[in-house]
């Protein structure tokens, strides 16, 4: 099965997740995405837009049933891997759009975070970061990256409680750039409005922030990334990793 799927129209790459029942984001998952956005970041296409096909979740986050067994010396190039693919948007060299049509959370709502702007479904969402139900922190580049799109307190307040949060609270705090009914025709028109722009302007004001923003979360994955190690393999979070792991599984 094709975890994912890639067109292009209009100038604009869409990239559609269907990596299964709630879009986890699962090794083969992340190595066929990181494939994709290499190849984009090669070449890149006027904009970028990044959806779930319609699903309604947008990503459930890490695959657990898979990633909850892996040691440290399998979750360590794990990890890796989501960093880049979330630096090869972050650094890509053209506008680029999240379709947030359904629940987004934990590493989900982490990739939406590295896309310049996130059209969000009107109604009841779930969105937001519970890592620390899992007894882990949130690493710290996506900690940076949320704070980047929002604010450095609202990125410590919803990071540290792991309070979920639904579409009007990502308008107020920054997360949402449009809140539509039907999001993913208003991002595929956002994404065509941006590609059509002429010249460079766009996609230059775009790397000017986004390869800024690409260089706190580099700095800040590289400082903590062994402590976020040391936590996750911890016996009271892998105690709990199991037990959600074993749930998901069934």
């Amino acid at each position: 099965m094709d975890l994912l799927t890639t067109t292009h129209s209009d100038g604009v790459a869409r990239i559609h997740l269907h990596t299964g029942r709630g879009n986890p984001l699962s090794p083969a998952a992340l190595e066929a995405l990181e494939t994709v956005l290499a190849e984009l970041h090669s070449s890149p296409p006027r904009a970028l837009l990044l959806d779930a096909a319609g699903s309604s979740v947008f990503s459930g986050g890490f695959a657990l049933p898979v990633i909850g067994s892996y040691g440290r010396e399998d979750l360590d190039p794990f990890l890796k891997r989501f960093l880049r693919c979330l630096d090869l948007i972050l650094t890509m060299g053209c506008p680029s759009v999240t379709s947030v049509g359904g629940h987004a959370v934990a590493a989900g709502f982490i990739l939406s975070l590295a896309t310049d702007l996130r059209v969000v479904k009107r109604g009841k969402i779930k969105l937001g970061l519970p890592e620390v139900d899992l007894g882990v922190p949130l690493p710290s580049g996506a900690q940076a990256l949320f704070a980047a799109r929002t604010s450095l307190q609202h990125a410590l307040r919803y990071s540290t409680t792991g309070q979920l949060f639904g579409a009007e609270e990502a308008w107020r705090i920054g997360f949402a750039d449009v809140l539509d009914e039907d999001p993913d025709a208003r991002a595929r028109t956002l994404a065509r409005d941006l590609a059509a722009k002429p010249g460079r302007g766009a996609s230059m004001n775009r790397r000017f922030l986004g390869e800024a923003i690409a260089e706190r979360v580099r700095a800040a994955s590289e400082r903590w990334h062994h402590a976020f190690l040391d936590a996750w393999m911890s016996p009271e979070a892998q105690a709990v990793i199991q037990a959600q792991a074993a749930r998901l599984s069934r």
